[in-house]
């Protein structure tokens, strides 16, 4: 199945859009967006993407993770046919009770804690290293703030 329906869960409206749609990029091309509204009219936190899934070099479809962390903000990600996955070391064989596993939330690398880490850190928007979530100039936030900062200047 390459074409299926996902649904993200954030218990905070501070993630963007486009923040969750490029971190979904790298598993998946989105083709359709929707965020559901109450009987109000009001947007209430759930995001659904029809998407379609990417493949690895070995021609298998990768499978998107459960979970979605951006800066300290949490999320869930659920889709059909989903293997539940522990939220830690993504493994399927145990939930985040029982990992064995210390995971580093600054550069992504097991073994060690945040305040321990001599690394750089990890973006977990762009996945790249040297900076983080807060200043990765392709987080919609950043830009839109480039953006502001030049119309003031009268760059455009």
């Amino acid at each position: 199945m390459d074409t299926t329906f996902i649904v993200v869960k954030f218990w905070t409206g501070r993630i963007s859009d486009e923040d969750v749609e490029l971190y979904l990029q790298r598993y998946c091309t989105i083709i359709q967006t929707v965020k559901p509204l109450d009987k109000y009219g009001i947007w209430y936190g759930i995001r659904k993407y029809k998407v379609q899934l990417k493949k690895n070099s070995k021609g298998l479809l990768i499978q998107i993770p459960n979970s979605i962390s951006l800066g300290p903000y949490n999320g869930r990600i659920i889709y059909p046919g989903q293997q539940a996955t522990c939220f830690i070391c993504q493994s399927g064989d145990h939930q985040l009770r029982q990992c064995p596993y210390i995971k580093c939330w600054k550069c992504g690398q097991f073994g060690h804690k945040a305040k321990d880490c001599t690394h750089d850190a990890q973006c977990n928007l762009c996945n790249k290293s040297g900076h983080t979530f807060f200043t990765c100039p392709s987080s919609y936030i950043v830009l839109q703030a480039l953006f502001t900062k030049q119309v003031k200047k009268g760059n455009f």
